[in-house]
């Protein structure tokens, strides 16, 4: 009778707690364009939340699948999407083959990003030196950037520019610099994922327009002077930048570092004091800029 009682047992919890069986997945992503293998491709399995990526040598292996019959879905960088579905065993190595995917190169997207950007302003000018120059800014990009060939990418874009900030001189005066410009770029990407993340580093070649560039100084009591410094405002200064890139689920965070290949010329008021501070030097009111950056790709 207990024999009986024990049968009944395994046979309910057999019925309604099965047991959880675990299968293996894997397989070789590879380009279709040149017949060969993708790293860095993504390959998920949705249903049980399960994501990795290829190695060198574009394999992949998931060690816990549960056994069943799931969607995969693998994705690559400039390439199509493949979705399909796979069906697993316990305790057999699921070999899911050679998987090709088309390359898409011809990938437009769309870039908007916010940046934090302290510079440096002018060191000697003839008539004042300002002995530290860290100012602070904002500024506004929008950026199309086109996926033209594997893990290349060219991005072009506008942006614009606020910088403020005070500056201590040597004669005991303070200096304060407002500073707008407007610009175009154009950077070359390289491209390179990494699990769910793609690491950009870039160069590029900017113009700015700059629409005012001033230093007004106050005395030690605070009472403006009559004098200030401007560059040449209302013209073109063509620079190069450099810069990393990442990219997390189209969320984009950067920093950049840059310079304007021409040096501006100061230009100082009123007309009385021009021989004292008229200087025909070049002296560049933005020597560096460094820049965070915050976005969204789309």
């Amino acid at each position: 009778m207990n024999k009986f009682y024990r049968v009944i047992f395994i046979l309910f919890v057999m019925l309604f707690f099965p047991i959880i069986t675990i299968a293996s997945i894997k397989g070789t992503v590879y380009s279709k364009g040149n017949n060969s293998p993708l790293m860095g491709a993504t390959i998920t399995l949705p249903e049980q939340n399960i994501s990795v990526q290829t190695d060198f040598e574009g394999r992949f292996f998931i060690p816990n699948s549960l056994q069943g019959t799931y969607l995969i879905n693998i994705k690559a960088l400039g390439h199509d999407e493949f979705n399909g579905v796979v069906t697993t065993y316990s305790g057999v190595d699921y070999n899911i083959g050679k998987i090709s995917l088309a390359t898409t190169y011809n990938r437009l997207f769309y870039r908007l990003s916010l940046s934090y950007n302290p510079t440096c302003s002018p060191t000697p000018t003839g008539y004042k030196t300002i002995e530290y120059a860290l100012n602070y800014g904002v500024s506004a990009k929008f950026q199309l950037g086109y996926n033209f060939y594997k893990h290349l990418a060219i991005l072009a874009g506008i942006k614009y520019n606020y910088t403020w900030g005070n500056e201590n001189c040597n004669d005991g005066t303070n200096a304060t610099l407002t500073q707008q410009y407007a610009g175009i770029l154009a950077n070359l990407a390289y491209l390179i994922p990494v699990k769910n993340v793609v690491i950009k580093p870039y160069i590029g070649l900017h113009v700015n327009y700059y629409i005012q560039s001033k230093v007004d100084f106050k005395n030690s009591e605070g009472n403006a002077t009559l004098d200030y410094l401007s560059i040449n405002n209302k013209r073109l200064y063509p620079g190069y930048h450099a810069g990393l890139g990442l990219t997390f689920n189209r969320f984009y965070l950067g920093g950049e570092f840059g310079m304007d290949f021409e040096r501006n010329y100061l230009e100082t008021s009123p007309p009385t004091l021009s021989h004292q501070t008229h200087s025909t030097r070049p002296v560049k009111l933005n020597k560096f800029e460094y820049s965070v950056s915050i976005g969204y790709e789309f």
